[in-house]
């Protein structure tokens, strides 16, 4: 149960069981539960039903039904996220391939937003985000930071890393956080900056004066999809 999920692109991890917060999971468990321990009690005990005066208990089809579309919201999230990351992977392999790491930037800039645009439709909407970013744009929101500051803490006590998930209730919506890792192709335009070559350094300097992603290192939380998948029925805390 403390496997992550085998090539996953940027090196996304998931596993499955309990992580403390109600609707926060971690990926991964071979059984497939569909109702983790410490996820969703609420809908669980209303899907058994209540015991009251010595009836027999009959499933709540509601409850049911919400956990369905739980499974179909992170299903959704799930392969956005992975598909984005095979896209970028792509991209980034033939333009550092080529030589010229300088015009990997432009697939950060340019072809992942395009992308994310792309995957973002039917209710679901992709973008990444991280601590240490590049893009202004890319800034997390406050739930969003809230959760890469627990993955680095995590990472750096040692603690394998999950996806998060959340359900916001109030906006009728699925969070989702599919945390990426630095890999050694990374460091090229996001290593120690006296590392890195010029025409890199020169590059960033023209287009991203307030730059915050170098000085990274292989292994290092580099940032996360973040996906928000619409739901018609989502569970409250």
């Amino acid at each position: 149960m403390v496997s992550g999920q085998q090539g996953a692109p940027y090196g996304v991890l998931s596993k499955r069981g309990e992580a403390g917060a109600c609707e926060v999971y971690l990926a991964d468990d071979p059984s497939r539960r569909r109702f983790p321990a410490a996820g969703i009690a609420a809908a669980v005990v209303l899907a058994v039903g209540l015991v009251t005066g010595g009836c027999r208990p009959e499933p709540d089809r509601q409850a049911q039904a919400g956990v369905t579309e739980l499974e179909a919201a992170l299903d959704r999230a799930r392969s956005a996220s992975a598909e984005l990351g095979r896209r970028l992977m792509t991209a980034l392999g033939e333009q550092l391939a080529s030589g010229a790491p300088a015009t990997a930037i432009g697939v950060c800039s340019e072809i992942a937003p395009a992308a994310a645009n792309e995957l973002s439709r039917d209710g679901l909407a992709i973008r990444r985000t991280s601590l240490r970013y590049r893009n202004p744009g890319n800034a997390p929101d406050p739930w969003e930071r809230v959760w890469l500051e627990r993955l680095e803490a995590r990472l750096a006590a040692g603690e394998p890393l999950q996806e998060v998930h959340e359900i916001d209730a109030a906006r009728g919506e699925l969070r989702y956080l599919g945390p990426i890792l630095v890999g050694p192709g990374c460091l090229r335009c996001h290593g120690a900056e006296d590392e890195l070559d010029s025409d890199v350094r020169e590059q960033l300097a023209r287009h991203y004066p307030d730059d915050r992603a170098t000085g990274f290192a292989a292994g290092d939380l580099r940032g996360a999809f973040s996906v928000r998948v619409a739901m018609d029925s989502p569970a409250s805390d």
